[in-house]
């Protein structure tokens, strides 16, 4: 089989979203965040958690995913990938 060379996203090719948790797996590395879209109601981004993102509470790094809940304010910078968005970042806000 020929290896695969995978390229990870630059921080150009990222996209942002900002919301509230409204749903989180930590076993799964699964989460749902929903937002209010002006004019469109409430749109919720179902998220897939890539194992070596960053994730950051009150500014410090290297926090994990248990350490979120439901009704947490993040903003997530993503890459869409085979159809799924896959979390890079997550900041707690």
């Amino acid at each position: 089989t020929t290896p695969v060379n995978f390229t990870a996203p630059t921080q150009k090719e990222l996209r942002a979203m900002s919301g509230e948790i409204s749903a989180i797996d930590a076993k799964a590395m699964t989460m749902t965040v929903k937002n209010d879209v002006a004019g469109s109601g409430v749109e919720e981004v179902a998220f897939v958690v890539d194992p070596g993102a960053t994730i950051r509470m009150h500014g410090l790094k290297g926090k994990n995913l248990a350490q979120l809940k439901v009704g947490d304010y993040v903003t997530v910078r993503y890459h869409v990938k085979d159809g799924k968005n896959v979390a890079m970042e997550i900041q707690h806000s």
